[in-house]
This record gives structure tokens, C-alpha cells and sequence, in this order.
């Protein structure tokens, strides 16, 4: 059935169910793994979180599909919400494994998890490896390496250093991270990890305004 002949819900609803059906076919009998990961879309589209984490789940072990590993991943970070599984050590193996498979978000937040268990100097060398792939998130990496060189040492196990996070707070902020560009105005504001200049520091606090307000140049 077409989209373009659903004219009633009756028919929508009838189009949903074909849907379906078509993606449980080609992922159990087809074996395709795009097919399973979209059966799991179609169950999260549908508020079934259960179900589609089942899915994730499937297309990840049997397929190595990517982007079924990467929110295979992430469902194990708080999968208690939804009355599913959460294994933060497994949260971490499949997240892994989708930045391995080439699922660029799962790179991040694999670090991202390590940092939100505090594992600063694990989540530290992930940031900073992801920061220098260069691809979509990594500017995310690179901020999160900053915000963690220049906290304080006892906070995080790792010496604080502010001349590099001023290094990867600036590659963040070329990447168009408003959050980093208001870190390298700061740097500037105040002189740390780098010399003092009120003028820089004016010059990126706007560099940030116009990023956060879609104003890029």
C-alpha cells in the first residue's frame, strides 16, 4: 500500500501493520540486518521500548549491524526506565563496539559513559581519541577532553592542565561548538592556558551567540 492512498486512519493504521510485517519478514526470512534494526525503530516509534530494545539487541549480535549496537548501548545505560535490562560495563562493550563498527555517535557516548561513572582518565583517552577522528561528533569530544583537563585534579585523577583544554576547547569551537566558544572566551577573559586578551575573548563570545543562534559564517 502506497502513502499516498492513506486517506483515513483506517487505512494509516492498515499501512502501520504492513509495515511491520514486511520489516519481521525480510529480518527473520531475509535475514536482513537493516530490516531488524527498523523493526526496532517502528517498536520505539510506537512507545515499545521493551520490544525494540529486543531488536536492537538481535541486529547487533547476529548482524553487527552499527547503529543497532550503538542504542543497544545506550538502553543498557538506563534500561530500568522502560523495565529493561541496565549494565553500565555492557553499555560500554556496545558502544564500543558501534564506534568500531563505524557508528560515529557511538564513539561519543561511549566516553560520555565513562565519564558519567567518573572514570575521568578512561573517559579522557576515549575523548581525546574520538576529538581527533574528525567526524560528525567529534566536536562534542573535544569539549568534553576540555571541560575534564581543566577541572580540578582531585575531582577527576587527572592533573589539570589549562593550556591543553584552551587546545581542545579551540578545535571544539572551530568544529561550531557554542559551549567551546564560550570557553575559549573565558580562557581569553581570564588568561588561563593562554594570554589574557579582552579583545579575543569579546570576539569568540560572539562567535558562540551566532552559533547557538544558527548565524554561522
Amino acid at each position: 500500500m502506497s502513502t499516498k492512498n492513506l486517506n483515513t486512519p483506517e487505512e494509516y493504521e492498515e499501512y502501520l501493520k504492513e509495515l511491520r510485517i514486511t520489516y519481521s519478514f525480510e529480518c527473520f526470512k531475509e535475514e536482513n540486518p537493516e530490516a531488524c534494526h527498523l523493526l526496532g525503530d517502528w517498536f520505539s516509534q510506537f512507545r515499545q521500548p521493551k520490544e525494540a530494545i529486543e531488536h536492537y539487541k538481535h541486529a547487533c549480535e547476529k548482524f553487527k549491524y552499527p547503529r543497532s549496537c550503538y542504542k543497544y548501548g545506550v538502553s543498557l545505560v538506563d534500561g530500568k526506565e522502560v523495565g529493561a535490562e541496565t549494565d553500565v560495563k555492557k553499555a560500554l562493550h556496545y558502544t564500543s563496539m558501534a564506534c568500531e563498527l563505524g557508528e560515529q555517535e557511538g564513539c561519543w557516548r561511549n566516553a560520555q559513559i565513562l565519564q558519567m561513572e567518573k572514570m575521568f582518565p578512561q573517559a579522557l583517552e576515549q575523548h581525546l581519541r574520538y576529538c581527533d577522528m574528525n567526524h560528525y561528533f567529534s566536536h562534542n569530544s573535544c569539549y568534553d577532553a576540555g571541560l575534564i583537563l581543566r577541572s580540578p585534579e582531585d575531582v577527576t585523577s587527572v592533573p589539570q592542565d589549562f593550556a591543553k583544554a584552551f587546545q581542545y576547547f579551540s578545535k571544539a569551537c572551530n568544529l561550531d561548538n557554542f559551549k567551546a566558544c564560550h570557553e575559549v572566551s573565558a580562557a581569553y577573559q581570564l588568561g588561563r592556558g593562554v594570554e589574557k586578551n579582552p579583545s579575543l575573548a569579546k570576539e569568540f563570545l560572539k562567535k558562540a551567540k551566532n552559533i547557538q543562534d544558527g548565524k554561522l559564517s
